[in-house]
Formats: structure tokens, sequence, C-alpha cells
């Protein structure tokens, strides 16, 4: 199961070094990029009808992901492989992050004036969705595999 992440990600890797780029340093600066978006659209009370609504749930539910999520930056403040797996792996955020994935991330990719990679940023979607739906599989070493930190 965790083979097609891994050889996805090899792929991704190979592509990379062509370019001349380090994956360990990409794969931060999208988990930098994904992370703050996601914060935004969390506190972003335009979204908050449309989070509730995809999540079946109340707005005392999403104080708590917000708080669940805030209480996760401020014990993982590194954006590295370890806070994107508390993300991940985290049964309150996850459904959060799923939403984000499905149905945010394209807009933000494609409205960004500053998003420098657009197709990268899309391989990491698919990527980090994959891994959300594998969550309960993960560990943090399968994991650093998958995304193929050194």
């Amino acid at each position: 199961a965790m083979n097609a992440a891994v050889k996805q990600q090899q792929s991704f890797a190979s592509a990379n070094k062509k370019k001349g780029k380090k994956i360990y340093e990409i794969s931060r600066f999208f988990v930098k990029n994904y992370v703050g978006a996601l914060k935004s659209t969390i506190n972003n009370p335009m979204c908050e009808d449309d989070i509730m609504d995809y999540l079946d749930c109340e707005r005392d539910h999403l104080a708590t992901i917000k708080t669940e999520l805030d209480q996760l930056l401020r014990e993982n403040p590194k954006h590295n492989r370890m806070q994107l797996y508390k993300l991940i792996t985290n049964p309150v955020l996850n459904p959060i992050f799923q939403y984000f994935l499905r149905r945010k991330v394209y807009s933000w990719i494609f409205t960004s004036s500053k998003m420098q990679d657009r197709q990268a940023h899309l391989m990491a979607r698919k990527n980090f969705l994959y891994l959300c739906l594998k969550a309960k599989e993960l560990t943090p070493h399968n994991f650093r595999i998958a995304l193929n930190f050194k």
C-alpha cells in the first residue's frame, strides 16, 4: 500500500534531481506552504460554513480544530516531516487537512501570485492526500520513506 507513495516520491525525486534541486529543502518548503494555507483556511470566517458542512460538525468543533492546530504548531514549530506526520496522524486534524486538500488546494495553488512551482505543489497534494487516507498505517519510519526525506 505504501509502495505507491514511495514510487511516486522517488520519481518526483529523480525529476527534481535533474533540475538540480534538493528534495529535502523542497519538502520543507511544501510543509510550510501547506500548513500556512491550511491555517489561513481554518481561520477564514468565509470558510466556516463550508468546513462545518464538509465535516458535518458544529461551530464548537471548529474551535477545537483551531486549538488543536495551534497546539501542534507550538509543539512542532519547525516546518518539517515530523510536523506534517503529526498533522496527518492527528484524528482531529486529519479530516480538516483532507478538506483543504480536496476543496481548497486548487484555488490556493492557482490564485497565489507568489506560488513558484504549481506542478510540484500539485504533486505534493496528491501525495499528502494519499498519506491522509493511509494515516492509520503510518509510522514515522514509513512516513519518512514515503516523503523521501533524508
